[in-house]
C-alpha cells in the first residue's frame, strides 16, 4: 500500500490513529517505532512524522481503570512514542464524543497537527504547537497538584467543537485572580478552582462567548 508511494518526495506525514489499536500498551510503541524508522528508510528521508492521539469516547467514568473500555493504554503509548525522534502528537481528549467513534470537530485536530509544522519545519516561533503534557505531581494534604508542559496562556476546560464554542473556563487559582500567564515554552500547574472567561481565545474573533466566527 505504501511503498509505490516511495517514487514520490515526501515533505512529513500525518497519522490519525483508529480505534483497533486501543487496547494496546507498549508493543504499539515498538509497532509505530518500527513503522516510522522503516518509512524513513524507504524514503531515505527522515521526514517528520505528526500523529493524533485517540480522543475522549464513551460516558464520563469515575473509575480509573478506564470505566469499561481501554483506550487510556493506547493514549499512553501513544505519549511514548514522542521518544521517537521527529515525532509531535495532536492532543484530542477535548474534542471526541461520547457516542460516537470519529468525532465531528476535525477543524481542531487539523489546526493542531498543523502548528506542528509551522514551529518544527516553518521556523514559526512563539507557537504553542503541543496540547498540555503532563510533567510532575505534587501532593498537598488532600490535594493533588499536578504541573503541565505547553500550557500557552493557561490550561482551559470545557467542551470544544470547532470555531464555534458554546463554553470555555479557564482555569484559576483558588484566590480567584487569574494566575500569571506561562509562556509558550514554559510550564504550569493545574490549580483547583476555576471561574469563566468571557472573552473568546480564538484567533481573529472579536466577539465575547459564544464564538462570534462562523461554525465549521
Amino acid at each position: 500500500m505504501i511503498h509505490p508511494l516511495t517514487r514520490f518526495p515526501i515533505k512529513r506525514s500525518l497519522w490519525y490513529q483508529g480505534e483497533s489499536n486501543g487496547g494496546e500498551g507498549d508493543p504499539y510503541v515498538q509497532k509505530m517505532r518500527a513503522m516510522i524508522e522503516t518509512w524513513r528508510k524507504r524514503w531515505d528521508c527522515d521526514f517528520p512524522f505528526y500523529f493524533v492521539q485517540l480522543p475522549n469516547w464513551g460516558e464520563p467514568s469515575n473509575d480509573p481503570g478506564g470505566g469499561g473500555h481501554d483506550w487510556q493504554y493506547c493514549r499512553m503509548a501513544q505519549l511514548k512514542c514522542l521518544g521517537i525522534p521527529g515525532t509531535g502528537m495532536a492532543v484530542t481528549i477535548d474534542v471526541g464524543e461520547a457516542g460516537d467513534l470519529h468525532p465531528k470537530n476535525k477543524l481542531d485536530v487539523g489546526e493542531r497537527l498543523a502548528l506542528w509544522a509551522l514551529a518544527g519545519e516553518y521556523g514559526r516561533a512563539g507557537l504553542v504547537h503541543s496540547g498540555p503534557l503532563y510533567k510532575t505531581m505534587v501532593v498537598e494534604g488532600s490535594r493533588i497538584r499536578v504541573s503541565f508542559d505547553s500550557v500557552g496562556g493557561g490550561l482551559m476546560v470545557g467542551r470544544k467543537a470547532g470555531r464555534h464554542q458554546p463554553s470555555r473556563t479557564r482555569v484559576l487559582p483558588s484566590s480567584g485572580s487569574p494566575s500569571p500567564a506561562p509562556t509558550a515554552s514554559g510550564s504550569g500547574p493545574m490549580p483547583p478552582s476555576t471561574a469563566a472567561q468571557s472573552s473568546c481565545p480564538v484567533r481573529g474573533c472579536p466577539g465575547p462567548l459564544p464564538c462570534a466566527m462562523p461554525s465549521a
